[in-house]
């Protein structure tokens, strides 16, 4: 990885049945997609990006929104998916059942547990243009694999409000739009909504917030941190170091990993970006010491895509042929995120739009994050990383009197 955050193709498609019948990919299978995705992305997002940027996207957003893509999908842009996604798994030179088992992990998610104060959901939602003249059999995969699907106007003001609005009420309002009226589309626009919020296992007390600094590639700067000494999960390697946070529910994981010399750019983090995975981490008494953040962001992901795979599928002139009649091509891939960290918990909000136009030791660890960092929040049970990033710079926060 250049970065991190911040580790589908057959020739003869598998018929509706068999692949909404598919057992679910195993979740380190999954996970190592994902970090496969993250790696390259962010690498290509990096490459676009100026000094210590912020990078902060949703594998598990991109994700959700290809699964609907490959249901149009013609063997090319099938192909184009799996590279993308970051699945390996083939049989002489063609694709496996790997990705319908992928797809059938992130239906399953679906809308995930309420409960014990975390809140989760993965959901889609299509609008298409009847002027596209969609498939039913397109319409009923997408269905049911839980999407929300709509034969609208794209152009009809009433119809992107609407998209809007599902937006809003499922980012509870941390992210309220992802379609312009000022941007009219003539074909198919996804969207896939990831919400997650949880409390930490251990909170912080905010009696033991205090200014002190953060280490930024460019500068110092000013900004509370948060204090808690505990038992942690942990690893430390030459100029690295991480720690694994672990929510109430006990099923997700907010890996974080610094450096504990000189403030490292992206890039630096190549040779342990395997390490979001939690894997080699060992239980240690931690005096961890974590800034308090709140990160909105926006990438337009379609270069960086084509870049790491996408573009084979796009090139093909039939690449969504089993989608409608009329021909089709992305024109557009957005992501907006929203990410808050204090001292009860996290907050995760993401939207990716996806438009497609016509033709241990005695002694306490001590973790310091006050220098750029990686991040990966995963979801243990699935393997999918809800949300991943590189951290360069932190925006100012007042300390809580």
């Amino acid at each position: 990885m250049r970065g991190l955050v911040a580790r589908a193709f057959l020739v003869l498609f598998l018929s509706m049945k068999s692949a909404l019948a598919a057992e679910s990919l195993p979740p380190d299978r999954v996970l190592d997609s994902q970090i496969r995705l993250s790696d390259r992305l962010v690498g290509e997002l990096t490459k676009r990006s100026q000094g210590g940027a912020n990078i902060v996207i949703s594998p598990a957003g991109i994700a959700g929104v290809m699964s609907l893509l490959e249901v149009g999908a013609d063997p090319r842009m099938h192909a184009a998916i799996i590279t993308v996604l970051g699945l390996t798994d083939r049989a002489n030179g063609e694709p496996s059942s790997e990705f319908y088992s992928l797809r059938a992990a992130i239906s399953r998610v679906g809308r995930g547990p309420n409960q014990n104060g975390l809140t989760f959901a993965l959901l889609n939602a299509v609008l298409i243009d009847p002027a596209a003249q969609p498939y039913d059999k397109a319409i009923q995969e997408m269905r049911m694999l839980g999407a929300e699907v709509s034969v609208s106007s794209t152009k009809s003001r009433a119809a992107v409000q609407h998209l809007n609005e599902w937006v809003s009420r499922q980012t509870r309002h941390r992210i309220t739009s992802i379609l312009s009226n000022d941007e009219p589309r003539s074909g198919l626009v996804t969207a896939n909504v990831l919400y997650f919020k949880d409390k930490w296992s251990a909170p912080f007390s905010k009696a033991r917030t205090h200014l002190g600094s953060f280490h930024g590639l460019d500068a110092d700067q000013a900004v509370p941190m948060m204090f808690r000494s505990g038992q942690y999960y942990c690893r430390r390697q030459d100029r690295f170091v991480a720690v694994e946070m672990p929510y109430g529910t006990g099923r997700y994981r907010l890996v974080l990993v610094t450096t504990t010399d000189r403030s490292a750019s992206s890039g630096e983090f190549s040779t342990v970006v395997d390490w979001v995975g939690g894997a080699g981490f060992e239980r240690a008494e931690v005096q961890l010491s974590l800034p308090r953040f709140t990160l909105e962001g926006e990438e337009n992901l379609l270069d960086p895509l084509e870049e790491i795979g996408l573009k084979e599928g796009i090139v093909s002139r039939t690449a969504l042929e089993r989608l409608s009649a009329v021909p089709q091509g992305i024109s557009d891939i957005v992501q907006k995120t929203y990410m808050r960290v204090d001292e009860e918990g996290t907050e995760v909000a993401a939207t990716t739009l996806m438009a497609v136009e016509l033709s241990a030791a005695t002694e306490p660890e001590k973790i310091l994050i006050d220098r750029p960092f990686l991040f990966a929040l995963r979801d243990k049970e699935t393997g999918l990383i809800l949300t991943s990033g590189y951290i360069g710079r932190l925006p100012v926060n007042r300390v809580p009197h």
